[in-house]
């Protein structure tokens, strides 16, 4: 699945995509929707997956077609390479030294998980992403829809455009087990700076779902958005409240009950009217159906529906971001093997290779790439750190006066206080590899420094809402006066343009009104959030590096640049897009699932030996249940032949979890791991995203997670590589720039100014080294 989402915006994108399995058929095709199994799969995940590529069916056996592979496989630009989800499915090595390969692998191609049973739902369990979704007092929950999947598949897309910015020869690995741990990357390393065990974080009356008279709706309000919410709410209380970072039990006493009665006195559209209206953080959450419907997203000519006279591919994202200089393609998906004969017979031309004077070298892929980053807080900044990672110059631009709030989210340790703003884990998660300019883009003078830079810079990457650029007079048209083919990424929640376009959105917004928050919960119909991480901000963000890859490789081949109108809530829906394909075609919309997956019993997380401890296991084959009952010592109960069928184990799920928890409590979550892998059942302990992530024994032998130090903050440990060079060594060269510390040797370099013109604008409060306004540590 991650390669097929990876290939699917490839082919949106103009290139010639061409899906290969083998005879067999690839046994990771399985609809979630609908129970059947077919290994080649023909409903909503096929028809949303393979649009606009061509389908090649190889049989191994034949030699001709063999030969015919190779010839396929000798005239592609890039491979990429996903055997590792269904080892043996697929005898073949694919890659070729000429070419540019992107391995898209569970685990990585090496450590001690290679090769363990695992699904979609164990490695959300072991990455940490299950502990932070859903309420704490029930189990771990995981979001709908294979995300651990489709969070690779996005990232597999930046990579394998990367390495055809690259060219011919460039190899880089995406783990899914990596870059999901890369999203609660801000919780790893806050913990390896200040330990501490916490527990899962309850919703926060700021920062939560509440029942409406009809449905659900949500707000999630921050220390700015405060005052504002108060009046527009008339709850003034919401003034006087602690910071939602900082959980108070007098503030939740007194707001929880105001704001229940508040959202039961309306119904989600008037919550949603008052939003959008009002321009606050309140939005209701949205079915599949709803979202289909949705204003803002016709606007932005979001869906298609293609069909012809065999396929109809149902109603289904199209796009991910919109462009002033190109359109994507639109073509439903092959039928399998539709392309077999013409393209294994017809030799295939071999493209030639770009001289090796093309190719990046010294610090990375996009060694000689430019990035002035003017992001703010998670999205923009995590999106300017992929493109950093891989080598590119990101500079840091923040006004003294108004600073990126990442630097003060949370206090320091003990130890830590010296200059707290420029150690703040969550702020040097997203900031490592790039240098830092203090400059007030509001002052004429900061306007006509940021010129100077533009002429230099081949990507300004930016998530401010809506018309922000254009209001400080440094919008696309601007940026193009300075440098016609620069390249503007725009990441607005909801985009440039329409009639939501102005409202604010943060990572619970997206996922109300995405339809994620409605599909994810226990089959109550409650919704339920992604509550220790915004999950729309890294997904919007490794999109948006992806989108400038794009427009990079745009502009090497015409010689234009492009302004990229990235809508994060857009990003978020195609992450869900089988559920409206689904939708479409039958007139039902997907079910909340919990932790089951149709048809697979037992599946779910299971309470472990201690407080909050869980394993997950996901028996999905009658032979994996053989197993379990191994592990399980072969009990008594398991022995019953009407459990040996799925049909009756998924008839029986109710019980089966009961009977699972009575085993899985008497023992440690580490212990009911290593039995189900040594009888090959998938299973993982959830994991705290705190020392146990940190001390995986899979992390810690692949060096994901890396030792960075800092002058001021002492020593603590940062994620590292999400798309992983063959060969690569650290990918933390350095970590988060102090503010202001390169203002010198940028203004010097770059703008070219001498020493008494940097001298001025410091005198003038052009420039600065210290961010105004930080508060006060308490005592």
């Amino acid at each position: 699945m991650a390669c097929a989402f990876a290939g699917k915006w490839l082919a949106a994108l103009d290139a010639e995509v061409i899906r290969v399995e083998p005879e067999a058929g690839d046994p990771a095709w399985r609809e979630r929707i609908a129970q059947p199994r077919d290994a080649r799969a023909s409903g909503a995940r096929h028809a949303y997956l393979n649009t606009a590529k061509r389908s090649v069916v190889v049989d191994l056996a034949n030699a001709e077609q063999r030969d015919g592979l190779a010839s396929l496989l000798a005239g592609a630009d890039l491979v990429l390479d996903g055997r590792e989800w269904c080892p043996g499915s697929w005898p073949v090595d694919p890659s070729r030294a000429e070419q540019a390969t992107v391995r898209v692998t569970p685990f990585g191609r090496a450590g001690p998980y290679t090769g363990i049973p695992f699904t979609p739902f164990t490695l959300a369990a072991l990455s940490g992403l299950m502990w932070h979704v859903g309420g704490a007092d029930r189990p771990p929950l995981v979001q709908w829809g294979d995300q651990v999947e489709y969070l690779a598949g996005l990232h597999a897309l930046g990579a394998a455009l990367t390495a055809l910015f690259a060219g011919p020869g460039t190899s880089l690995e995406v783990s899914a087990f990596e870059v999901a741990a890369a999203v609660v990357g801000h919780h790893t390393s806050r913990h390896s700076q200040v330990p501490m065990d916490l527990p899962r974080q309850p919703a926060r009356a700021l920062w939560r779902l509440y029942a409406t008279a009809d449905g659900w709706a949500g707000l999630s309000c921050t220390p700015r958005d405060q005052a504002r919410v108060a009046e527009v709410m008339g709850v003034p209380e919401i003034a006087a409240a602690a910071p939602f970072m900082m959980w108070n039990d007098e503030d939740e006493a007194i707001l929880g009950p105001l704001l229940d009665a508040w959202f039961l006195q309306r119904t989600a559209a008037d919550v949603e009217a008052l939003g959008r209206r009002e321009r606050v953080p309140l939005s209701a959450v949205r079915s599949v159906r709803e979202v289909a419907a949705a204003e803002q997203l016709a606007h932005r000519e979001f869906f298609t529906r293609s069909a012809d006279e065999v396929t109809d591919t149902g109603l289904q994202p199209a796009r991910l971001w919109r462009s002033n200089v190109h359109e994507w393609i639109d073509a439903p998906a092959p039928t399998v093997g539709a392309d077999t004969h013409p393209l294994l017979e017809a030799p295939r031309r071999v493209q030639a290779p770009r001289p090796v004077g093309e190719r990046k070298t010294g610090r990375g892929f996009l060694d000689g790439i430019r990035v002035l980053d003017l992001g703010q807080v998670w999205a923009g900044p995590y999106a300017a750190m992929l493109l950093a990672d891989q080598g590119a110059d990101v500079i840091k631009i923040e006004s003294p006066s108004r600073w990126d709030s990442n630097r003060c989210v949370a206090p320091p340790g003990p130890g830590r206080e010296k200059e707290w703003w420029n150690t703040c884990a969550y702020f040097q998660e997203y900031s490592r590899n790039k240098r830092s300019l203090g400059l007030e883009l509001a002052h004429p003078r900061g306007r006509a420094v940021l010129a100077a830079l533009v002429r230099h810079a081949d990507i300004v990457v930016e998530n401010y809402r809506a018309g922000v650029l254009d209001n400080l007079g440094i919008g696309y048209d601007w940026l193009r006066a300075q440098r016609e083919d620069v390249v503007l990424v725009s990441m607005a929640a909801f985009g440039q343009t329409g009639p939501d376009h102005a409202r604010p959105g943060y990572g619970p917004v997206m996922e109300q009104l995405s339809g994620l928050a409605s599909l994810t919960g226990w089959g109550d119909g409650r919704p339920q959030l992604a509550i220790g991480y915004a999950y729309g901000d890294p997904v919007a963000a490794s999109a948006a590096a992806a989108a400038s890859l794009a427009a990079l490789l745009h502009r090497r081949r015409t010689g234009r640049g492009q302004h990229v109108d990235l809508a994060q809530c857009d990003v978020l829906t195609a992450m869900i897009g089988e559920a409206f394909a689904e939708w479409s075609r039958t007139g039902t919309e997907p079910q909340q699932e919990g932790n089951r997956r149709p048809g697979c019993a037992p599946h779910g997380a299971y309470p472990c030996v201690g407080e909050d401890e869980w394993v997950a296991i996901a028996v999905e084959t009658d032979a994996q249940w053989r197993g379990l009952r191994r592990a399980m010592g072969d009990p008594e109960w398991a022995r019953d032949p009407a459990l040996d069928t799925s049909r009756s184990r998924w008839e029986r799920s109710t019980e089966l979890d009961d009977r699972l928890s009575t085993w899985t409590r008497q023992h440690r979550k580490a212990e009911v791991f290593e039995r189900c892998l040594a009888e090959r059942v998938p299973a993982a302990p959830v994991q705290r995203t705190n020392d146990e992530l940190l001390e995986d024994r899979h992390l810690r032998a692949r060096g994901f997670y890396e030792r960075v130090e800092h002058p001021a903050g002492g020593e603590w440990m940062m994620h590292g590589w999400e798309w992983r060079p063959a060969g690569a060594g650290r990918c933390v060269r350095s970590p988060a720039p102090d503010f202001g510390s390169d203002n010198h040797e940028i203004l010097r370099e770059i703008a070219g100014l001498s020493d008494q013109e940097i001298a001025a604008l410091e005198d003038e409060r052009v420039i600065g080294s210290l961010p105004i306004g930080v508060p006060t540590l308490p005592e």
